[in-house]
């Protein structure tokens, strides 16, 4: 249920994601950078919430003056006339105005909304977030690994099989002389033996990385020998099958050839028969015949 309800969140969450555009974090991360000053950007451009497109571009022209680089010598002068702009850009466009002012209504996604977290992602860099990543997955990695081997021991505790197994086990035991100890020792030998090794850090992605690239390194030089090896094997593999279908053939050519063999000399005996016989008949009528006459 846990694994369910924590699916919906983030299926729901990415929903939530998807429900806003890059204007609107845009103006999101121009809000937040602009509160720095204590004011909002009608505030910032000396104007009111009612003031028109036209007075907009005539506070623009003038703040310019007043806050560009080339006029203002303050060290934040660049940042503030930056921020000028990209305000302007906002108050002059009337959707992008009442995106704005729904902010100030509504007020900038709360810590605890996706959002939040989706505008502070879209600022780190490609490398930081694979970092970030890859932190995340191996503590969901180890904490998987953890659950799955309490599961199996609690599992194990809770057979009722196992626990007869115990008791009977210890009866064996101490009509063999031993001590509690020694059978515990036993007993947690047996559970180890069907538990396995518990999960340590070391069973996580970084070291399984390291294992992996480890691996890489040593057995890549060796590609090209292990694929002639493979392939000699392979070949070898199939002479030694072509040679044994080839004695098999033979063995049945010959096989066949005793048969054949084997019924010329039935026919040839049965040859030899039938001509003795009629010799034999010949002689005896000659003989019968001789005596006649």
């Amino acid at each position: 249920m846990r694994l369910l309800r924590f699916l919906t969140i983030f299926v729901l969450s990415l929903g939530m994601v998807r429900a806003w555009d890059d204007a609107e974090y845009e103006i999101f991360d121009l809000v937040e950078e602009v509160n720095e000053s204590k004011m909002n950007f009608y505030e910032y451009m000396e104007l009111t919430q009612e003031a028109t497109t036209s007075e907009v571009r005539k506070a623009y022209r003038k703040l310019s003056l007043v806050l560009h680089p080339d006029k203002n010598d303050a060290e934040d002068a660049e940042i503030k006339f930056r921020w000028l702009a990209s305000i302007y850009e906002v108050l002059k466009d009337t959707e992008k105005r009442a995106i704005y002012d729904r902010v100030l209504v509504e007020g900038l996604p709360d810590w605890r909304s996706p959002v939040f977290y989706f505008r502070r992602m879209r600022k780190i860099g490609l490398a930081e977030a694979v970092l970030y990543l890859f932190v995340i997955i191996t503590a969901f990695q180890y904490c998987i690994h953890k659950a799955h081997y309490w599961e199996k021991r609690f599992t194990l505790n809770e057979a009722v099989s196992t626990q007869m197994a115990k008791r009977s086990s210890k009866k064996k035991q101490k009509a063999a002389g031993k001590t509690d100890e020694e059978i515990q020792k036993s007993i947690e030998e047996q559970e180890a033996e069907v538990l396995g090794p518990p999960p340590t850090i070391y069973d996580t992605l970084p070291f399984q990385s390291w294992r992996m690239g480890k691996y890489l390194v040593i057995n890549v030089p060796l590609l090209p020998w292990t694929v002639k090896d493979m392939y000699m094997e392979m070949k070898e593999q199939r002479a030694e099958e072509e040679r044994i279908l080839k004695e098999e053939e033979e063995e049945l050519e010959r096989r066949e050839e005793e048969k054949r063999e084997k019924k010329e000399r039935k026919k040839d005996r049965k040859r030899n028969f039938v001509y003795e016989e009629k010799l034999e008949y010949d002689l005896n009528s000659n003989y019968r015949t001789t005596n006649i006459g």
